[in-house]
């Protein structure tokens, strides 16, 4: 496994029994879905937090 951050050509890998946790700034921005979208469809389970500890 490489120290490069990820790219957008990694989720070509993406695939059944990978996982993707969704994380953003910005609440439901459009990117993270996409991205959610896409890999739920090539089979990977999403995960997306709606609260972090410490904030309502």
């Amino acid at each position: 496994m490489s120290d490069a951050a990820p790219s957008i050509h990694d989720l070509l890998e993406v695939r059944q029994g990978d996982v993707l946790m969704a994380l953003d700034v910005r609440r439901y921005e459009n990117t993270t879905l996409l991205i959610g979208q896409l890999c739920h469809e090539r089979g990977a389970e999403v995960v997306r937090p709606t609260r972090f500890l410490g904030y309502n």
